[in-house]
């Protein structure tokens, strides 16, 4: 670090379940790059928001907004990032989601599971608009068609029993089996439960996939929950890093927002299921999915299946249109790209993990795959 020490005031929510959690997450990543630049930090929820000495920055969040204060904090702060934006985006400073890539990733998680029918329950803000986009044209990409629920959130004067029948008039016409992608976690246990109501089996015959994965949220659920999980910390290090240039001087074009990948999708009840009719190829791919880190043959998915092994190739290529190794293959590498992109684990201890005998049979493939090495893609990948 050069020059004098900074003092950097962070103002993150901490309302709520999901919110704490979240608070948390993004702490520990601002609290990490602080302690290498040795920043001053002031935790502006201790103070109410007011300032007790000057502050060279500020890191902020949505919540921020609803504190009397917000105004203030940024005319007396120039140097500010805020965590998350959702409005006045081409104004801001912050970090973000990368809402395309989360719509992209949502739907390959559904289509590698045999769907074909689809329907969302979203918001219309801009960054959900432009996650819904990258989720409907890689489905019809797919050769899927996807369907919208309207009304499942709730606006401030709407009751919920307004929105009740309506959602359920429109899950009636909806054709299954489906996967229904959700904007976030509490959507998802409301289209659930009301699923369930409608007697739609969860996940037999509906799939809910929802955003956050707030723990209470996703375990509470009349059918636990399977929930895409935000990187938090890394938005926090992220912001810190941007924070960082611009109290370096560097001059930061109002409206950059850098966009952060999703950690993963956490797996569990409401999804655990493949939308494929031929029963043998569908206990074939559950196989592979178990054992694809260990070096398992299409014999020994076939004997598992108790079935000859041309026949089982022949009806799994049929039924998924690719063959037993192309995925495992495919499980290998797309397990990679998520250690690599959501960890600091190395390249060649990511390789043994996922099934690899060695470090350069897994670089071969993943350049095969992607076009660049493991640790290329790691860096572009996390490029702001």
């Amino acid at each position: 670090m050069t020059g004098a020490r900074k003092t950097v005031a962070m103002a993150i929510g901490r309302s709520g379940s999901a919110l704490e959690i979240s608070s948390k997450l993004t702490a520990d990543g601002i609290i990490r790059h602080a302690r290498e630049e040795d920043w001053e930090l002031i935790d502006l929820c201790c103070w109410h928001g007011h300032i007790p000495k000057k502050a060279h920055g500020l890191i902020y969040d949505h919540s921020t907004t609803e504190t009397k204060g917000y105004e203030r904090l940024l005319q007396d702060i120039p140097c500010n990032v805020r965590i998350h934006p959702e409005r006045n985006l081409a104004a801001t400073r912050g970090v973000a989601t990368d809402m395309e890539a989360l719509g992209s990733k949502a739907a390959e998680y559904y289509l590698e599971r045999g769907f074909r029918n689809f329907a969302v329950a979203s918001y219309r803000t801009q960054e959900w608009i432009a996650s819904l986009t990258a989720f409907k044209e890689r489905i019809e990409k797919g050769g899927g068609t996807c369907k919208a629920v309207e009304g499942l959130h709730l606006p401030g004067d709407v009751l919920l029993t307004e929105i009740h029948d309506s959602v359920k008039a429109q899950l009636r016409k909806l054709d299954y089996p489906l996967g229904i992608f959700c904007a976030n976690d509490r959507l998802a246990v409301r289209l659930c439960t009301w699923c369930i109501e409608e007697g739609i089996a969860v996940p037999e015959q509906a799939a809910i996939l929802g955003f956050g994965n707030d723990a209470i949220a996703c375990v509470s659920s009349p059918v636990p929950l399977s929930s895409i999980s935000p990187d938090y910390e890394r938005q926090g290090l992220e912001a810190a890093r941007l924070l960082q240039r611009m109290m370096q001087g560097e001059a930061i074009a109002p409206g950059t927002i850098v966009r952060v990948p999703v950690q993963e999708i956490i797996t569990r009840r409401s999804t655990d299921i493949t939308a494929i009719k031929d029963t043998k190829a569908a206990q074939a791919l559950r196989y592979i999915w178990d054992h694809y880190r260990e070096p398992i043959s299409p014999d020994d998915v076939a004997a598992f299946c108790d079935i000859p092994r041309r026949s089982l190739e022949r009806r799994f290529k049929k039924a998924l249109g690719r063959t037993i190794m192309n995925e495992v293959m495919r499980q290998r590498l797309s397990k990679a790209c998520e250690m690599l992109v959501s960890g600091e684990m190395p390249a060649i201890d990511i390789a043994a993990r996922v099934g690899f005998g060695t470090p350069q049979y897994f670089n071969f493939q993943f350049k095969k795959k992607y076009g660049i090495p493991p640790n290329a893609y790691r860096k572009r990948e996390r490029k702001g």
